[in-house]
């Protein structure tokens, strides 16, 4: 098990505070499917295990709730003023909350190009304070760093991500408070749609739980090295848009992820 994980529950929750990418297939007058469903199976000590997530958004386009669908409560809400995300809360198993995100943002240049977020996490007995950075160049994230402050301990990540010619994410430097790197990186891609690509803002709210597939690339991987340096190859089936319907992961273990799509 990767020794950062705790930290990306927090990291991959406040990372949908970015801006969208400036340019989108939307914006080519092409009907986008929209993404409602992933549906992920994969093995544990021989045992199957299915996850299904459904995704919901407000009559404007934004994506209001992240459901657990078998019991049809939520994992992660969002709420917005004037369509610009104020608010992310995340529920246990009973649909009990378990945290409260508020945008207390302290700084933000007229380019763009910095964002800094100060966000409170509320708990039941201690509040951690969170402070996010961003540095963009030419609308895509270069560089983020988490810093985390509670009573018990303080931790920092920083990831620094870079991109190929296509817009595609092709390596992700993880770097820990200790100075310890792990990277992750993408070596092949096929040339159809990415459907998370289309969610706006939220573009890297999945990232970090799964790295190379829910992140703001325009194209689905086919082949690519995760952190622990274990090359893991990708076999894809599309529709007739050529969006992903499935992704079969074969690597070490088996990871399998079926998408569906509005009409």
């Amino acid at each position: 098990m990767n020794v950062n994980q705790p930290l990306y529950f927090v990291a991959f929750l406040v990372i949908c505070m970015l801006a969208s990418p400036s340019v989108s297939r939307a914006q080519d007058k092409v009907a986008v499917p929209r993404l409602e469903m992933k549906i992920t199976r994969y093995m544990i000590n021989d045992s199957l295990i299915v996850d299904s997530v459904g995704y919901r958004y407000d009559a404007q386009g934004n994506l209001t709730d992240i459901v657990d669908v078998s019991r049809n409560i939520p994992r992660e809400s969002f709420g917005y003023v004037d369509n610009v995300l104020s608010n992310i809360r995340t529920f246990d198993k009973t649909n009990k909350i378990i945290s409260d995100f508020k945008d207390k943002t302290s700084s933000l240049e007229d380019n763009g190009n910095r964002v800094l977020i100060s966000l409170n996490v509320q708990r039941e007995k201690e509040v951690d304070s969170v402070e996010m950075s961003y540095i963009f160049e030419k609308n895509v994230i270069k560089e983020k760093t988490t810093l985390v402050n509670s009573g018990k301990f303080s931790s920092k990540l920083t990831h620094l991500l870079a991109y190929n010619k296509d817009g595609n994410v092709e390596e992700v430097q993880q770097i820990c408070g200790n100075d310890t790197t792990l990277i992750a990186r993408v070596l092949a891609w096929d040339n159809q749609n990415n459907p998370f690509y289309e969610l706006s803002q939220y573009n890297f709210i999945f990232m970090q739980n799964d790295f190379p597939f829910n992140c703001q690339s325009l194209h689905n991987p086919t082949q690519y090295v995760d952190y622990e340096g274990k090359t893991v190859n990708v076999e894809i089936t599309y529709n007739d848009q050529g969006y992903p319907l499935t992704y079969k992961r074969k690597g070490d273990s088996f990871i399998a992820d079926e998408f569906v799509y509005s009409k």
